[in-house]
């Protein structure tokens, strides 16, 4: 008895073994596909969402194994790396739209930064104060595939190039706060800090100020990847923006990250600058005013119009295959500031409504007993005034006749006593004999021995009858 529980027991275990087996299986099998994603800078906070969807698993849970190459000095592009193939996937600013407009088959999948980080710095006592003064002085810029929003920034407040001296990047402050050049271009989001901690006052010159709004630094792929893999850029598209929504949700959590993992070599920043740093993004990628990753089609063309107007682009382009149609829609946060303050608003206009409907109630009611008040006024008066017309008071002297008993009318007729009273009053006449003027007219009828009770029923039987 023993020897068969144990063979239960040992059978009951192998069999569980098998079924883990079976349906495990095809989980286990289920291969991570592996692709890249070249960053444009070396490794900085501002790739947090991108570290964070692949520290948490995200990029995972989508089936997807993803390299995050560092960008930086001496390596290749973000948009030649993805059209070149030695990436899959890419992070860029708007020269991505000026690289598809000369060419490039590159796609738009996401923007992060509703707006470019990309500034001028100048010191506060140069004298420098807006884009027109760069006339005469030396500014430290990249090229316009690199700088397209200071290019275009200078172009459209009509300098020309050979009115400044354009100084290469150095990726420095030095040459700024060592006073060999007036202007540097530069990420709000970075170097400000440096010049705060150095006591270096300085100025900011944005180009949003001069009508110049691009996207700050955008997902991209390109048309191959697009094309052949749909699937597979959707996964990558949802994960990455759920890795920069989780950023903004547990900011300090992803600083402590950045500190760990992402932030080694010459570029290495502390905690209190990359907190300054993360502020600084939140106002240009505004999470909780804009859903992350939102795009909009009229912002590219706005921007492809401005590479026209100050000559960096060809007139007649065609963004078709530029703008991704596929991507995840947006979610519906109940924390969101906007659905807080719609549902307030919702519930004020319900208040509202409410309190003009018994508003509207209670004046219909105060009408409607008005009205019904002036329609008893009228009515009592149209009684009155027909009571006063049919009660005529017969006042003041009557001239009256003293043998016939005539009245005489305002015309100077004379006329009946009861034909004047009929046309004067509502009263009528209905003629008959009294018992005095029965006797005198006719004596006969009556004997002078009948009692006075009999001539009563006398007058009563023939007073009607007589003429």
């Amino acid at each position: 008895m023993p020897d068969l529980l144990k063979y239960i027991v040992r059978f009951g275990q192998t069999l569980l073994l098998g079924a883990l087996c079976v349906f495990m299986g095809p989980l286990s099998a289920r291969a991570l596909e592996s692709v890249s994603l070249q960053l444009h800078w070396t490794h900085e906070i501002e790739f947090a969402g991108f570290y964070a969807a692949l520290e948490k698993g995200f990029y995972e849970e989508e089936g997807l194994d993803v390299a995050l190459l560092e960008g930086g000095p001496g390596v290749q592009a973000p948009v030649r790396a993805v059209v070149a193939g030695k990436a899959t996937y890419g992070v860029a600013g708007s020269e991505l739209l000026l690289c598809r407009l000369k060419g490039e088959p590159v796609v738009a999948l996401a923007p992060i930064f509703q707006h470019s980080a990309a500034v001028v710095l100048t010191r506060e006592g140069s004298g420098i104060f807006s884009p027109q003064d760069f006339a005469g002085r030396r500014i430290e810029m990249g090229g316009k595939s690199s700088d397209a929003e200071i290019w275009a920034m200078i172009q459209a407040e009509g300098l020309e190039e050979d009115q400044f001296t354009r100084v290469s990047s150095t990726f420095t402050l030095e040459p700024f706060m060592e006073d060999r050049v007036d202007a540097i271009s530069a990420y709000v989001t970075s170097q400000p800090y440096v010049l705060l901690q150095k006591k270096v006052p300085y100025r900011v010159i944005r180009p949003i100020h001069y009508g110049i709004d691009f996207y700050g630094i955008t997902l991209f792929t390109s048309e191959a990847e697009g094309e052949n893999h749909p699937d597979r850029v959707r996964r990558l598209v949802r994960a990455s923006l759920k890795g920069w929504r989780y950023v903004f949700e547990n900011p300090e959590e992803i600083i402590e990250l950045v500190l760990e993992r992402y932030s080694t070599g010459p570029y290495r920043h502390p905690r209190e600058q990359l907190a300054f740093e993360l502020e600084e993004m939140r106002r240009l990628i505004l999470p909780k005013l804009v859903e992350i990753g939102h795009m909009n089609e009229g912002r590219w063309q706005h921007i492809a119009d401005t590479f026209v107007r100050i000559g960096l682009a060809e007139p007649g382009y065609d963004l078709e295959g530029f703008i991704y149609r596929d991507t995840p829609p947006a979610q519906f946060f109940w924390s969101h500031w906007g659905v807080k303050a719609g549902g307030m608003a919702l519930l004020l206009a319900i208040g509202r409504a409410f309190w003009l409907g018994s508003y509207n109630r209670r004046m219909r009611a105060e009408i409607s007993r008005r009205i019904q008040g002036e329609a008893e006024r009228e009515e009592l008066i149209t009684e009155l005034t027909k009571a006063l017309d049919e009660v005529r008071e017969l006042n003041g002297l009557l001239p009256i006749c003293s043998s016939c008993l005539k009245i005489r009318n305002d015309t100077g007729y004379w006329e009946k006593l009861e034909s004047y009273i009929e046309s004067h009053t509502k009263a009528r006449f209905s003629h008959g004999i009294c018992n005095d003027c029965m006797k005198e007219r006719y004596p006969y009828l009556f004997d002078e021995e009948e009692a006075e009770g009999e001539t009563e029923d006398l007058y009563s039987r023939e007073s009607g009858t007589l003429p």
